[in-house]
């Protein structure tokens, strides 16, 4: 995964649990970047996820690991502000494209095979923060506004984390098209064999995991929440059929 360099922290984004910091960073690109408010393992949950989608030809913005410098954050306490919850050193960034939030009227435009790959891969990684229903939700979707226009598919923090299969299937916005995949056979069988493949560069996706997340402080001695022996047991369910029951 490249890494670039932050040089500016623009803003603060108003939206999402953890209010990513709009940066421009030294290629030239700007990145929402999520540092200590999303947490060790929520970090390493958008690394691996980013990497995973990718493979599944979903689209994602381009990921990378974005350097915050000590010099920066120092400036930024002496200018009176406070960027704590970012942190210096090594965060998570998503490029930044030109997009709105996702919405119930752009359910329609999505094609039908682009569903079904989101569902699937949601509940392979047992993300629940997808939600969208007739009375609201947090979709974390957006919809380009460029010519093409098209699904963007964003925040995968809370991944791999505690899941409801029962509210999976209440709240997901494209949970219909899971269920037409458990009910087919020849689906099932065409999705794990690709799942399982997608799994053959495990350990190139986790190289990308910067190895001071490991640890909650700057000293390197307080061990973090990551585990990446139970992530990996949580998608080679992809391999049994009990995988495909949704209950």
């Amino acid at each position: 995964m490249k890494r670039v360099g932050v040089i500016e922290v623009i803003s603060r984004a108003e939206q999402g649990r953890t209010q990513p910091y709009l940066c421009r960073c030294d290629d030239g690109h700007s990145y929402y970047v999520k540092g200590r408010s999303a947490n060790r393992r929520g970090l390493a949950a958008e690394v691996i996820c980013a990497q995973l989608a990718t493979a599944l030809d979903l689209p994602v913005p381009e990921a990378v690991i974005a350097e915050v410098p000590d010099e920066l954050i120092e400036a930024s306490k002496a200018a009176g502000i406070s960027l704590d919850e970012l942190g210096p050193g090594p965060c998570f960034g998503s490029q930044v494209v030109q997009a709105v939030e996702f919405t119930m009227s752009h359910k329609s435009e999505v094609t039908p095979l682009l569903k079904q790959s989101l569902a699937v891969f949601d509940w392979w990684t047992r993300n629940e923060d997808r939600t969208l229903t007739a009375f609201g939700g947090n979709v974390n979707l957006l919809w380009r506004l460029d010519a093409d226009g098209g699904l963007v598919v964003i925040d995968h923090n809370l991944a791999f984390s505690e899941f409801s299969p029962q509210r999976f299937l209440d709240t997901h916005v494209f949970a219909d098209t899971l269920v037409q995949v458990a009910e087919d056979m020849h689906a099932q069988t065409d999705w794990s064999l690709r799942l399982g493949g997608v799994l053959a560069g495990w350990d190139s996706m986790c190289s990308s995991i910067p190895s001071e997340w490991n640890y909650i402080d700057v000293e390197q001695t307080v061990p973090s929440d990551i585990n990446l022996e139970a992530t990996k047991a949580l998608l080679d369910r992809c391999e049994f059929d009990g995988f495909w029951n949704l209950k």
